[in-house]
């Protein structure tokens, strides 16, 4: 990350000059650039990354007026002016809807093994060129300040809304978290979607559950999951379901993971019995991460047992500096495939 202060003067005449406050520059991102050879027998440079750049001051009021431009390679862009003071943060230009920044709460993948990934054992192939400019649309967001325990977010462009709130509140026994969404675009035939959430926190277990309701389908959907953290060691279970009507007829999930010194160790296991399949998919998954002062081992492996498929995945990683790191890294699966990628990301 690097900050910049920039100034001005402003001259009235001979003998008046006014001193302009400061407007602080931060840039924070990341470039990775590297040489590949794919399944396919294609090789070559590959490039990807991501850049922020936010420009701000601070009025006479105490309020904040600054614009932010975030970039990610190779066509992921916004850009936008935002106003924050005592009466909430206002947001205009291209950016989601939900950057209000007010949400639902829900529970992460138990599934998911990224930890175990290295800066090049998975990375995107992207060919030097690949580089395009997205449509952006302009936007407009607001969130109130917390109010009582109570905050508020509204995000509207030429066609759609979102509109949420959320609070949060804790006793002797638990933290709990409370949000609910309604989403719609401005066509008189679309009812929309609501969405709701709650999780519940105590010592070492986690538990919650988040509804969406269809206005227009008139379909409940829900989300309910639960996890364990003692220690070591975080147990996860999960299950989705997006009609009520067919509730046999969804996702479920579970996961484990294991973390202590120098070792990761992390196992899923998806049962994927969606409307939307002929038949039942499952899926399992193994990572694992060896981390040693400047260097980083990492593998995972995934297995479908539907298709008897599997891909396997290695990496290993050398940070020389805050802002460099060195690597490498090689994909292996059912058929004989190989591919691989290695070289150097910076940071700055």
């Amino acid at each position: 990350m690097k900050k910049y202060l920039l100034s001005a003067s402003l001259i009235l005449s001979p003998t008046i000059m006014v001193q302009a406050e400061p407007m602080t520059v931060t840039t924070t991102g990341d470039i990775s650039l590297y040489g590949f050879y794919d399944a396919a027998g294609a090789f070559g440079l590959g490039f990807d990354g991501s850049l922020s750049v936010d420009g701000s001051q601070y009025l006479d009021d105490g309020a904040q007026l600054g614009v932010k431009i975030n970039l990610a390679i190779p066509n992921e862009m916004s850009a936008y002016l935002y106003y924050a003071s005592s009466i909430g943060t206002a947001k205009v230009g291209s950016l989601e809807l939900s950057e209000h920044g007010v949400e639902v709460p829900e529970f992460t993948d138990p599934t998911d093994i990224d930890f175990a990934k290295t800066s090049f054992s998975d990375v995107d192939k992207i060919a030097f060129g690949g580089l395009s400019i997205p449509t952006l649309t302009p936007a407009f967001t607001y969130a109130t300040p917390v109010i009582a325990g109570l905050k508020l977010g509204f995000g509207s462009d030429m066609g759609k809304f979102d509109t949420a709130f959320s609070t949060a509140f804790a006793n002797d026994m638990a933290q709990i978290k409370l949000g609910v969404n309604y989403a719609a675009t401005y066509a008189a035939s679309d009812k929309g979607i609501i969405s709701a959430g709650v999780t519940s926190g105590f010592t070492g277990f986690e538990v919650g559950s988040k509804f969406t309701y269809n206005l227009q389908s008139l379909t409940l959907g829900g989300d309910f999951g639960g996890q364990v953290n003692t220690g070591p060691v975080k147990i996860g279970i999960q299950y989705q379901v997006t009609d009520f009507n067919q509730l046999d007829r969804g996702i479920a999930l579970a996961g484990v993971k294991f973390s202590q010194g120098y070792i990761s160790v992390g196992a899923g296991l998806k049962y994927d019995n969606s409307p939307a399949l002929i038949s039942a998919k499952t899926t399992a998954n193994l990572g694992a991460k060896y981390t040693l002062g400047a260097f980083s081992m990492g593998s995972w492996a995934e297995y479908k047992l539907d298709t008897s498929t599997f891909a396997i995945n290695s990496g290993m990683d050398y940070k020389a500096t805050e802002n460099i790191t060195v690597g490498a890294g090689v994909s292996y699966d059912h058929a004989a495939a190989v591919s691989g990628a290695a070289g150097v990301k910076l940071k700055f």
